[in-house]
């Protein structure tokens, strides 16, 4: 694993993973229950080897820091609800092509505090807390453990998709059972990149 000399980006076997941050300057909404101020943050993932690899765009959340680089206080997971990737979440990635997953979630005031809420595609939600007017950067952790997915069931509509451990096999007989194989495996943080919060 190596840092680029752009910043905001890091490559992994050939891989690189790059933060996105389309604002970096962002107004604190009113002290109001139902103000929010939405923001999106992502991660471009471009395949610099010389063969085709499948991504699963579906476990990644963000990470924030101080302007001193220390985590702020978080939250979670907090399940509401339990979804399984779809068809749409793997992405083939051909040598010198791109992909991009972009994310967003949104700063609300609760109990005297600006808190942010991020909700996972899997229907956990994150919550950091305490932030302030200021400098603050953001990273994304993106993550996929298994190799092989499979679908759920032979008529799952839309076609939900679940991971295979090393110890199952597949039943030949059910060939309508839709497999995504050979999936990147691993877990990156991209680099912090910057953004400001100024208050309204």
């Amino acid at each position: 694993m190596r840092k680029l000399n752009d910043s905001n980006s890091l490559e992994v076997n050939g891989i690189c993973f790059e933060t996105l941050v389309p604002e970096n300057v962002l107004r604190i909404p009113p002290k109001k229950s139902e103000a929010k101020t939405w923001i999106q943050f992502g991660i471009r993932i471009t395949n610099n080897t010389v063969d085709p690899h499948l991504f699963l765009l579906f476990f990644a959340r963000p990470e924030f820091l101080l302007a001193d680089q220390q985590k702020m206080p978080r939250f979670g997971p907090n399940v509401n609800g339990s979804y399984n990737p779809q068809l749409s979440d793997f992405q083939l990635v051909i040598p010198g092509e791109s992909v991009t997953l972009l994310l967003q979630g949104y700063f609300q005031w609760e109990s005297h505090k600006l808190k942010f809420v991020f909700r996972e595609k899997s229907g956990s939600y994150w919550i950091f807390s305490d932030f302030n007017s200021g400098t603050y950067s953001v990273q994304v952790i993106y993550e996929n453990q298994y190799s092989v997915w499979k679908q759920e069931g032979a008529w799952s509509d839309p076609i939900n998709l679940m991971p295979v451990c090393k110890e199952q096999t597949f039943n030949n007989l059910r060939s309508e059972i839709i497999k995504m194989e050979n999936v990147w495996v691993g877990k990156v943080s991209t680099p912090p990149v910057e953004f400001f919060l100024i208050q309204s």
